[in-house]
């Protein structure tokens, strides 16, 4: 049986987890939960990559002055449903490369 994977600190791009696509589940709720419509298809692929001001500007193109609100509640969602775990990605050659590598220094895995 495979370990199961307790976190990862690395992962901003995508490499091992798909990040994004997990996120894109936890707005539904949260928009259900506050009485907000879901988001359409195209919130998710052109809000990726933003962050700070220029993706709450983003939200508020959709969801207005409950933009912040709805903000909070899918990052608290969303931290909650990560804890469970998340599916990783199938396994690359450039993960071997680096687990070996970690491993070989004794060391934690990091870019």
């Amino acid at each position: 049986m495979a370990p199961k994977v307790k976190g990862v600190i690395f992962d901003m791009d995508g490499l091992m987890f798909d990040t994004e696509r997990i996120w894109d589940q936890f707005w539904s709720p949260c928009c259900r939960k506050m009485s907000l419509p879901d988001p359409p298809p195209e919130f998710y692929s052109n809000g990726r990559g933003l962050a700070g001001e220029h993706q709450l500007q983003y939200i508020a193109g959709y969801y207005g002055d409950k933009a912040e609100e709805l903000l909070h509640a899918v990052w608290a969602y969303g931290g909650e449903q990560i804890k469970k775990g998340v599916p990783c990605k199938p396994f690359q050659p450039a993960h071997h490369d680096r687990a070996e590598f970690a491993d070989h220094r004794h060391r934690p895995l990091f870019p």
